[in-house]
């Protein structure tokens, strides 16, 4: 898995919205990165729907929210617009982008619940590892709280 003190390895790729590139917000925002197992299972819709509901917190932060899964950007618009989650959702179909960051424990599973919180100029300041939901959006929000201050 990525550490602190990393830079976080080229992230880009189709959304719900289109095509979105982590690199293009070096040097301008700071990134939450949350990657999840699955679309539309409960741990999963609630740790999206915590973070869509503080997404105007971290937006005052200058910090920019992005979800990634092996789900397809078609899987994803449903999900989005089933549970209202507004970030974006990277789509990971073939895992490569979970790999690169290694949380799939296995080539054919779905990847491991993680945060990264990634500073302006791309590297990684803290990583939530074994993730629990109730409480997480909060807690990742006083991280990039004490990182922006």
């Amino acid at each position: 898995m990525i550490k602190v003190g990393e830079p976080l390895p080229r992230i880009k790729g189709e959304t719900q919205y289109g095509p979105l590139d982590l690199a293009d917000f070096r040097g301008s925002k700071a990134v939450v990165l949350w990657t999840y197992p699955k679309d539309m299972t409960s741990g999963c819709t609630s740790e999206a729907i915590d973070f869509s509901q503080r997404s105007a917190d971290f937006a005052a932060l200058n910090t920019e929210l992005v979800g990634l899964s092996r789900d397809t950007v078609e899987s994803h618009r449903d999900f989005a617009r089933a549970s209202a989650i507004t970030p974006p959702l990277l789509a990971d179909p073939d895992g490569t982008l979970c790999s690169s960051l290694g949380v799939l424990p296995e080539p054919s599973s779905n990847p491991k619940r993680a945060t990264f919180v990634v500073d302006r100029d791309g590297i990684v300041r803290y990583v939530f590892e074994a993730v629990k939901v109730p409480g997480h959006a909060a807690q990742v929000l006083e991280v990039v709280r004490e990182m922006i201050s």
